[in-house]
């Protein structure tokens, strides 16, 4: 089953042939701003001919939503797809449930900053890599009456609570196994 239209391509009964396939058709398609492979069976070579077809500059422009969720992707074809969307600065959901990913998510999914989303239920994952945004300067400038950061940072510095730790996944978390049709 297919649903495609000028604004998204959602299909079903997707495996790593037709991913490639579907790699070649979404270089033709700038104004696709939902990509929804949910409940298929691509794997890492899947997730590596999506990611050469996002890398295409005129591919995808305007890209914000991507759910692969409960695939095979693995943490292979996590970092892959993590590479090609890093280039989207229009991507704000990535949808990465069921994935057999772990223990470590790849650095180069957890680099996504620009996202709102990132889901990663009902994955093998007990760390998770945080990543510090990229410095940006402030759009308008701090008056000079204003106290420095230094000074600032004293006033309104508060204890830390201990539930700011890095995010782990709950130890009787067991790796999920991708399905076959």
């Amino acid at each position: 089953r297919a649903c495609v239209s000028e604004a998204g391509v959602a299909l079903q009964d997707v495996d790593d042939a037709l991913a490639g396939r579907l790699a070649e058709v979404l270089r033709s398609k700038p104004r696709l701003f939902e990509l929804l492979l949910a409940l298929n069976r691509v794997g890492a070579a899947g997730a590596t001919a999506l990611g050469a077809a996002l890398r295409a500059d005129a591919c995808l422009a305007g890209l914000s939503h991507v759910d692969l969720g409960y695939n095979c992707l693995g943490n292979a074809g996590a970092a892959e797809l993590g590479r090609a969307l890093a280039r989207r600065g229009t991507l704000r959901e990535l949808g990465l449930d069921g994935n057999a990913l772990g223990p470590r998510l790849p650095d180069t999914v957890a680099a996504l900053t620009q996202l709102r989303s990132l889901r990663l239920r009902s994955n093998a994952l007990e760390s998770i890599p945080v990543a510090v945004p990229p410095r940006v300067p402030p759009r308008n400038p701090v008056p000079r009456d204003v106290p420095s950061a230094a000074a600032r940072a004293t006033l309104t510095s508060t204890p830390r609570p201990a539930s700011s730790r890095p995010c782990r996944a709950p130890a009787a978390l067991v790796p999920t196994t991708c399905f076959s049709r």
